[in-house]
């Protein structure tokens, strides 16, 4: 797979978790310091993510993305879940 379709997951994924993880922080209200939520790099994970593919470093950029589906966690529709599994398969993650 090229870098372009990589690219292509990442941000296909990054749409729903994007979505998801907003709706998360709007149904958890105020944060207290050992929410799931408070955790670094969540609240921008999105722009970590893109930060990380914009340097070459897809390997990091997709273990953010896990953490950041984990943690909440997050609940993906099947499709994004599949294409998150092809994104862990390329970079040889077991998920």
């Amino acid at each position: 797979m090229d870098a372009v379709a990589i690219k292509a997951l990442f941000e296909q994924v990054l749409d729903e978790v994007s979505v998801r993880m907003a709706e998360a922080y709007r149904q958890a209200g105020v944060l207290d310091a050992d929410h799931p939520l408070s955790q670094a790099g969540l609240s921008n994970g999105e722009s970590v993510v893109l930060d990380y593919l914009d340097h070459n470093e897809a390997g990091i950029a997709l273990e953010h993305l896990l953490y950041m589906v984990k943690e909440p966690p997050l609940e993906l529709s099947p499709a994004t879940e599949a294409r998150l599994l092809e994104l862990c398969e390329v970079h040889g993650i077991l998920r």
